[in-house]
């Protein structure tokens, strides 16, 4: 299998070596269940993983920390429309994906994108922060993401504009 979609089920948890035997899946799109726990190593074997996407779940940002956040080669992570339960990006959270490239975080509740919240992402070309409740940008927040060609900030309640955001 290459690619897994299961998309609108009922999941609710992602246990440890769930994936273990399927090295070569590309794509695992768990889009609209109701995920709400993934334990560490739940993506163990998925060398291969290109595309994750956990839109549309009720995630801890500390469950996707233990878990996705570890996967030192995962391109694309889309969690749109995740409700998340803090309200902002914790600091260095993106570090060890390196060679992610899309991070869509659209429709997600958050209120707050603090400096180094992006740290370590070079070579990071697509991120989307549409829809989200931010007011404003810290001055360096998007500093180190020289690969950046699009930048979704639509749909949010920006005030303020510092020259040094961009």
């Amino acid at each position: 299998i290459n690619s897994l979609d299961l998309t609108n089920n009922q999941i609710s948890e992602i246990c440890n070596n769930t994936f273990i035997w399927h090295q070569n899946l590309m794509k695992l799109i768990l889009t609209d269940n109701r995920i709400t726990t993934i334990e560490v190593g739940a993506f163990n074997g998925l060398v291969n993983l290109a595309e994750l996407s956990l839109q549309l779940n009720r995630l801890n940002i500390d469950v996707l920390e233990a878990s996705v956040f570890v996967q030192e080669h995962l391109p694309s992570i889309y969690l749109s429309n995740v409700y998340f339960r803090h309200k902002a990006v914790p600091k260095l959270i993106f570090r060890n994906i390196t060679t992610l490239t899309k991070l869509h975080l659209s429709n997600s509740r958050l209120q707050a994108i603090p400096d180094g919240a992006f740290y370590g992402l070079e070579n990071l070309f697509e991120l989307f922060l549409d829809g989200l409740m931010l007011d404003a940008l810290d001055e360096n927040v998007f500093s180190g993401l020289n690969s950046l060609i699009t930048l979704n900030l639509k749909n949010n309640q920006l005030r303020v504009i510092n020259p040094s955001t961009f």
